[in-house]
């Protein structure tokens, strides 16, 4: 295995660390929820870990971040966020070709064009920033 990306070149690792805060439209809470769903679909261990505690120390209820991979089932998110969750699982999963023009109007509802823009960008940077992660085996942190 090659030395590890953060060792390689930091300064695109910053880059890419920086577009969270770049997308400063979307309220930090918002933001881990849809990095940890984005994680979840793509099955990436250590940003699972890393999101889902964030997401606790950021205020969301336990209950929702344990629920986040079944989140239209469990009925405990309000629509906005339904809609900024199924825009995350629809950009994660572009190869099943699901009716983005659908998503775009449900997020016309709740989000201005800023906030669907800054949106795209966290789960186009967390796609990213998984696969770093997975192809270099990050794994959590131990207990």
């Amino acid at each position: 295995m090659p030395r590890h990306y953060t060792l390689e070149n930091s300064g695109a690792l910053a880059a890419m660390l920086e577009v969270k805060n770049l997308a400063d439209s979307v309220p930090k809470p918002l933001k881990a929820l849809i990095e940890l769903r984005v994680s979840q679909i793509n099955g990436c261990s250590y940003c699972i870990d890393l999101h889902g505690r964030e997401a606790v120390e950021l205020g969301v209820a336990a209950a929702k971040v344990d629920a986040l991979d079944v989140a239209e089932a469990s009925g405990l998110y309000d629509a906005s966020e339904m809609a900024a969750i199924k825009w995350a699982e629809a950009l994660t999963r572009v190869s099943d070709g699901l009716a983005r023009e659908a998503h775009h109007a449900e997020l016309n509802q709740h989000y201005s064009d800023r906030e669907i823009a800054d949106l795209t960008y966290i789960i186009a940077n967390m796609n990213a920033l998984n696969r770093m992660a997975i192809g270099y085996g990050d794994k959590p942190a131990k207990a």
